[in-house]
């Protein structure tokens, strides 16, 4: 009897060390599972981060100008414009194809064309200015002779055709009450003249303003009633309720630009090329900028920066430092033009098959 028990004692114990074997290679396996899913998770995390689409929340700040993305075009680029949210740009293009269909690509930041506009002329269809809406996905393009407001989902809202009697040059979207003023170029009695028309959303005409001038060059919305405009002898400002014209600046000018934040306007006179001129509160100043006769500006949101090119030269005017600061990492040529995001210091750099989107640093 004393046998019998120490073989079933023995039994129990070879019982247990056989199930804590089995529990022991359980939890190996377990052990090594766990491992391979978290270097699978480890990998599959990595591959998405590097993978992930583009997007400006993933950037940190920045020291010196910094390209972050390169968005590939399919077709020649003539000019852009980003959207309101700043999550979307909209570029002609301007090749030999797309002359006579007059097309225009939004592409998305990480570089996929989300849609092309495309509209078909007898002739050429070649886009002069394009600008978003302030608050909606609805984009106004000029394309010479014809006016169209195009919905984001390839909708035309409205087709305004002029055939030989005026061309549009000029639009630009009033931020404050949603109204687009546009220049058309026209002529009456073997007399050339512009004139600015609004419209609303739908393309519908509020009215059109009675004063003729000879030569607009650009026109800037600074506030809900007030145009500046750069014309042929001088900078205006043009109240369109009451058609009160006044000089602001003196002189003729290549360019402007303003910032109406930041009452802030810059450009490049053309008595004294190699200068630009600065106006901000009543008060004006110049900076030398050698080499840059001719060129175009463009003002960060923040007012900080004005961006100056022209083909071959590049260079940003730092208003804190008032220092020109060149850059030959950004290459610019004939066809260039850069446009800011509407509320990051971010520049998108239109070349000729390419948008660059730099950094600046905050």
């Amino acid at each position: 009897m004393f046998q019998s028990s120490v073989d079933t004692e023995s039994t129990v114990i070879a019982c247990v060390g056989e199930s804590m074997e089995i529990l022991k290679s359980r939890w190996q396996t377990l052990i090594w599972f766990g491992i391979l899913l978290a270097l699978l998770a480890s990998a599959a995390g990595y591959f998405y981060w590097a993978n992930r689409p583009f997007t400006l929340e993933q950037l940190t700040p920045v020291d010196t100008p910094t390209l972050v993305q390169t968005i590939k075009l399919s077709e020649s680029g003539r000019a852009m414009a980003w959207n309101a949210r700043g999550d979307r740009l909209a570029v002609a293009h301007t090749s030999p194809l797309s002359l006579a269909k007059g097309i225009v690509s939004i592409y998305s930041l990480d570089g996929i064309c989300l849609r092309q506009l495309e509209i078909k002329f007898d002739d050429v269809g070649i886009v002069d200015k394009l600008e978003w809406h302030p608050t909606k996905d609805i984009l106004a393009v000029s394309y010479r002779e014809t006016l169209i407001l195009w919905s984001v989902d390839g909708t035309i809202i409205k087709r305004i055709d002029n055939g030989m009697n005026s061309t549009y040059q000029n639009l630009l979207w009033n931020q404050n009450t949603n109204e687009l003023a546009i220049v058309e170029y026209y002529s009456y009695n073997n007399n050339y003249y512009n004139q600015i028309t609004l419209f609303n959303e739908k393309g519908k005409i509020i009215r059109i303003l009675p004063q003729k001038f000879k030569l607009i060059s650009s026109i800037e919305w600074y506030n809900k009633f007030i145009l500046i405009i750069n014309g042929y002898d001088a900078v205006y400002t043009f109240n369109i309720t009451t058609g009160e014209l006044q000089k602001l600046i003196n002189d003729a000018y290549y360019s402007i630009d303003i910032e109406a934040n930041h009452n802030l306007i810059v450009g490049n006179i053309k008595a004294d090329a190699e200068k630009l001129t600065i106006w901000q509160n009543g008060i004006i100043r110049t900076v030398p900028i050698p080499g840059f006769s001719g060129c175009s500006q463009a003002i960060s949101p923040d007012g900080n920066y004005t961006v100056l090119y022209k083909p071959s030269l590049f260079s940003i005017l730092n208003h804190r430092t008032q220092q020109i600061e060149l850059y030959s990492a950004i290459e610019v040529d004939h066809s260039t033009t850069v446009e800011w995001h509407p509320s990051k210091l971010i520049l998108a750099v239109l070349t000729y098959d390419e948008i660059q989107l730099w950094q600046l640093p905050e």
